[in-house]
């Protein structure tokens, strides 16, 4: 059993630390000699008792061949999300902006007069962005297209990436955390579930409800709604997480104050494929169907949907610092250009061909996962930088461009 009090944990300094001096290479620069630090820098770094040793910059004009500021330029570092970066490039330069994922349903028995004799098969091809709205879209195609009843199974064909070996704690031992999440070809709302708690002062209770509602998540709410200023001890409700062979449960204790509003976090609470087939279960019901059980596991389609292309999906990714998104991505063009199922190993082979064609050095770079979320990552500023210049003169800059923050607003 997990237990998680609810908390909002600060951003990482470091990441944004290294984000800051990246977006650096595409503003305005005051010419400075390569190797000494700005004053106000380098103050910085004395504050917080950060030797200079341990600090890259290379900040350069995106018009010019050299550097304006560069320091360990060349070292190699953990570049945590900022590997997103190179994900991005290698996907639009790869698979072109307009590529889209694949999500297809098959039918295996007969159909007679609204009945599915036999089993539903989902396929998916890692669509990194399939919402909940949009699931409901290819179970509300098969409605119309005449599946009342399935008599059968819902088989789940999670062929086209090879499973990864990993635990979803294995990075942090925090396996309920969102950004744990490990690649899976159907991946249903990145496979989060949204925990939301909603004060009811009529009824003097906590209403507690999911997003997406799961049918095989139960929700043991004990919250007590209490008076006082929404600070604690008024407001401390805790979480506790835990999975059983069938699905998950997620009881809550703690107080709840009349002056709070509506509360949410969002938690992997089970497997991706009980996610997904929990979501079926409830979706379909709603939309009258009637269906006997489920189990999850690995011709023409009978349906589909497509996603939305790549380059609006890479600004959920790069805005949000999606983990989960940018190590599908990493699969999908390794299953694309070198054959499915796709591995972590394949893509490594990939990335290197891939920075020679853009005559750039991938001697010293380790991708690991594509999200950065990885003790081993590791990149230089200076080809992160050079990568960032050729981007910048690339067709696909522009794709690029709007998938990045924007500094102090996103």
């Amino acid at each position: 059993m997990e237990k998680s009090e609810l908390s909002w944990p600060p951003r990482s300094l470091q990441n944004l630390a290294i984000c800051m001096a990246m977006v650096l290479l595409l503003l305005p620069l005051t010419a400075q000699s390569a190797g000494k630090i700005p004053a106000s820098i380098a103050k910085t770094l004395r504050a917080h008792n950060i030797p200079v040793a341990d600090v890259s910059l290379y900040v350069s004009r995106v018009s010019e061949t050299s550097p304006s500021l560069a320091l360990n330029e060349a070292v190699s570092r953990n570049p945590a999300s900022v590997m997103k970066l190179l994900t991005s490039l290698l996907a639009l330069d790869t698979l072109g902006p307009d590529y889209q994922w694949r999500t297809e349903a098959y039918i295996q028995g007969t159909l007679e007069q609204g009945v599915l004799a036999g089993d539903l098969i989902l396929k998916g091809y890692g669509d990194p962005h399939l919402t909940p709205e949009r699931f409901w879209q290819l179970l509300h195609g098969l409605r119309e297209r005449g599946i009342q009843m399935i008599q059968g199974d819902l088989i789940l064909d999670s062929s086209y990436f090879v499973a990864t070996k990993e635990q979803r704690g294995d990075f942090d031992g925090k396996p309920w955390r969102a950004y744990n999440a490990l690649p899976y070809p159907l991946s249903l709302n990145f496979q989060a579930t949204q925990l939301h708690l909603l004060p009811d002062r009529t009824e003097g209770v906590v209403h507690a409800f999911t997003y997406p509602p799961l049918a095989n998540l139960k929700i043991s709410n004990h919250t007590k709604l209490v008076s006082g200023p929404c600070l604690k001890p008024h407001f401390r409700p805790v979480v506790h997480l835990s999975e059983h062979k069938n699905g998950a449960t997620v009881k809550i204790q703690g107080s709840y104050s009349t002056k709070c509003s509506e509360w949410s976090n969002t938690y992997l609470v089970m497997d991706p494929a009980e996610h997904l087939g929990g979501a079926f279960s409830l979706l379909w019901k709603e939309m009258g169907g009637q269906f006997n059980g489920i189990v999850p596991r690995g011709t023409e389609p009978f349906h589909s949907i497509e996603s939305r292309p790549l380059a609006e999906v890479i600004r959920g990714m790069n805005k949000f610092s999606n983990n989960l998104m940018s190590r599908m991505l990493l699969l999908t063009v390794s299953a694309e250009t070198q054959g499915a199922p796709a591995t972590i190993t394949q893509s490594q082979d990939l990335i290197a061909n891939w920075l020679g064609s853009w005559r750039l050095s991938s001697e010293r770079v380790r991708v690991s996962d594509g999200a950065g979320l990885a003790r081993d990552a590791q990149i230089s500023a200076e080809i992160i930088g050079q990568l960032l210049q050729t981007a910048f003169q690339s067709p696909i800059m522009p794709e690029f461009m709007a998938s990045l923050p924007i500094v102090g607003i996103d």
